[in-house]
């Protein structure tokens, strides 16, 4: 339980994308780029299929530890996100869920926590400027994204402001980091309100799994200075505790002329961790918090004063695990969370606290059931700037909660039903519920099928309810909450212990989606549509020294209502693929072509992006590398811009290098 909390052709392209977003010539550049990247990874698909059943067969006794496990337990990494509960693993899981593990992302050579999830399909990911990033599942991408839950070990992080997350105030260094859980597609009958598009689980590493020192430090042309320092130990017979420190510094990116865009930045991170109990032991107990700091400039066109802004955070959490038998346990987690942000486009001074109790038994023969309530409160103080304007500057509000879920087998270890709902009861729209039902099928151990029907709602936010923003959006305190009613099905296949495949198809309803009316500048529910897509994740492990991982994303959205122009707020095609081998026992070569098509709602072009790096581990505890990324331009063009601004900042090409000792 306390891994809970630590835990349309296939390139058809949307009307419009070859408008501001797209030069003529784009067109063929994007087609041609998106037939490389997706015929690159049927390659895999298929040679992974056909070779894992020939001449590797024979050698399925081998063991493959690239990623720090043997290639055949990767797909039973035992998650929480899915159904909150211990013990599930990604292959029979009822949902459409990826893992990132913290060995996928070193290889990848990506080096701050928003891009890590890239790794992931059917997340776009859309670099708006050095300090500020766009994230979405399925559609809807902005620069203040709200239709994302985001964890850091049981720990929400979005902010009520705009019910997203301030990215630039949560990253955390790679040693500590256990793996990240991406489910696809509303979570809201577990995880609330805000589990709208899809969750993200970020999950930490126990206390006792980072034992003894660490220092890293690294620099580069863009990201210009990192370092790391973490130093484990014991306490007592059953106590391990954690120490971290972070530091880093980040050049300005470049406008689409070539001048510097002027949004550098640096961040500053200390925290700890300690945990008491063990594996054997009925009680468990978690104390962990995290104090953050960081300073930017802001980017065009947003020269206003102050030119500066700076935001500082800190939080504590404690988690109290009993284990009651071995199919009954009970846990409780409090925490508190304060952020003081100071900007261009808001000032405020956020407090939230939170409490959840969960309870997970067994009442009959083949059934597993959790429920749980919860508690939480938040009371900011937000001041005017001059591109906001307050109604009311101090409010408290409040949330209560509940959820239960039941799974059980209708026919043993062959087909398991999953039904439940969240309930809640908040200050913005009143009672809420969220229900979902999921069957699971798993004939044999090569192949999983799974199905879900789900209901999710986005409550309005702080800023929707309360700020006027530039003078020309205005708030309304009667909108009522987004729905979402999605339709999803998933197949998982794994021949051998050399090949896995993972599909999903999914289908969404959206209900009241809020945008501003044209008539009055005010918002509004005033939105309807539909969506639907496929995503696909594969990968082949090709001998014991090299493994290929191969993702595709297809989405389309139909909007009725106002802003149609939002169709164009996420891509219809996305795709990667990505190369990690072993040269001999001491150097690693890693590569990653990511193609992204046109955003035009975000006058963004389609764009091919390759990283590659060098690791070398001279000794066990040592280890030096380097990594070049957007290789194959010197000046990427823009992934995303700002909401009402016509400049755009782009990535540029970049070296970073980095030297790790483990002592």
């Amino acid at each position: 339980m306390e891994e809970l909390f630590d835990s349309r052709s296939i390139l058809k392209s949307r009307p419009g994308n070859a408008g501001q977003a797209c030069q003529p010539s784009d067109t063929l550049h994007r087609r041609a780029a998106c037939g490389l990247v997706i015929g690159l990874a049927l390659s895999v698909l298929v040679s992974g299929a056909f070779a894992g059943q020939t001449k590797w067969q024979a050698q399925e006794d081998a063991e493959f530890g690239l990623f720090g496990l043997p290639f055949e337990e990767v797909m039973d990494i035992e998650v929480i996100s899915p159904t909150r509960e211990a013990g599930q693993d990604v292959f029979t899981s009822p949902a459409a869920i990826y893992v990132i593990t913290q060995e996928e992302i070193r290889r990848s050579g990506l080096d701050i926590l928003p891009e890590w999830f890239r790794l992931s399909p059917g997340v776009h990911v859309g670099h708006i400027n050095a300090n500020t990033w766009g994230i979405a599942i399925r559609g809807l991408n902005a620069e203040f994204n709200n239709r994302l839950l985001v964890l850091i070990d049981g720990r929400s992080i979005y902010t009520p402001r705009f019910g997203g997350v301030d990215w630039d105030m949560h990253n955390l260094p790679l040693d500590i980091i256990d793996r990240i859980e991406v489910i696809r597609g509303p979570g809201g009958t577990l995880w609330g309100a805000n589990a709208f598009d899809g969750v993200i689980n970020i999950i930490t590493k126990p206390a006792s799994e980072t034992q003894g020192s660490l220092f890293s430090a690294g620099g580069g042309s863009e990201h210009q200075a990192s370092t790391v320092g973490r130093h484990g130990g014991r306490i007592g017979d059953d106590g391990h505790y954690r120490v971290y420190g972070m530091y880093d510094i980040y050049d300005d990116l470049k406008l689409s002329g070539g001048s510097d865009a002027a949004d550098e930045w640096w961040s500053g991170r200390w925290g700890y961790r300690l945990d008491f109990g063990g594996d054997e032991d009925a009680d468990r107990f978690t104390l962990q918090g995290d104090f953050n700091y960081n300073r930017r400039h802001t980017a065009p066109p947003f020269l206003v004063a102050p030119d500066k802004a700076e935001a500082y955070g800190t939080n504590v959490l404690g988690r109290w695990t009993r284990i009651l038998d071995d199919d009954s346990e009970l846990a409780l987690q409090v925490y508190y969370d304060m952020t003081d942000r100071k900007g261009f486009i808001v000032e405020e001074e956020r407090h939230v606290g939170d409490i959840e109790f969960q309870h997970t038994f067994v009442p009959a023969e083949g059934h597993r059931m959790v429920w749980g309530v919860g508690y939480r409160v938040d009371s900011d103080d937000v001041s005017d700037t001059a591109l906001t304007e307050v109604g009311q500057p101090r409010k408290t509000r409040q949330t209560l909660s509940a959820f239960v879920q039941d799974s059980f087998y209708l026919s043993p270890d062959l087909l398991r039903l999953i039904l439940g709902s969240k309930f809640e009861r908040n200050q913005f729209t009143g009672f809420e519920y969220q229900p979902s039902a999921r069957l699971v099928y798993t004939p044999d151990a090569r192949h999983t099928f799974w199905g879900s029907i789900s209901r999710a709602v986005r409550t309005p936010t702080r800023g929707e309810d309360d700020f006027i923003s530039a003078g020309i959006v205005f708030p309304n305190k009667d909108l009522d909450s987004e729905e979402l009613t999605a339709y999803e099905l998933g197949y998982r296949y794994k021949p051998n212990r050399r090949f896995s495949l993972d599909l999903t198809l999914f289908a969404n309803h959206y209900d009241d989606l809020i945008n501003r009316s044209p008539a009055d500048l005010t918002l509004r529910n005033l939105t309807d549509g539909e969506a639907h897509g496929v995503e696909i994740a594969s990968c082949w492990q090709v001998n014991d020294k090299w493994r290929l991982v191969a993702n595709y994303t297809f989405f389309d959205l139909e909007l009725h209502g106002v802003n149609e122009i939002d169709e164009g707020a996420f891509p219809n095609n996305m795709a990667s693929i990505r190369s990690f081998m072993d040269i001999g026992d001491k150097l690693e070569l890693n590569s990653s072509l990511y193609y992204t098509d046109s955003v035009s709602r975000w006058a963004a072009p389609s764009g091919v992006r390759l990283d590659a790096g060098l690791v070398y581990r001279p000794g066990k505890n040592l280890e030096f590398s380097v990594v070049g990324q957007y290789l194959l331009d010197s000046q990427q063009g823009p992934e995303m811009t700002a909401r009402n601004t016509s400049q755009m900042v782009e990535p540029q090409r970049a070296v970073f290098a980095h030297v790790t000792y483990k002592f």
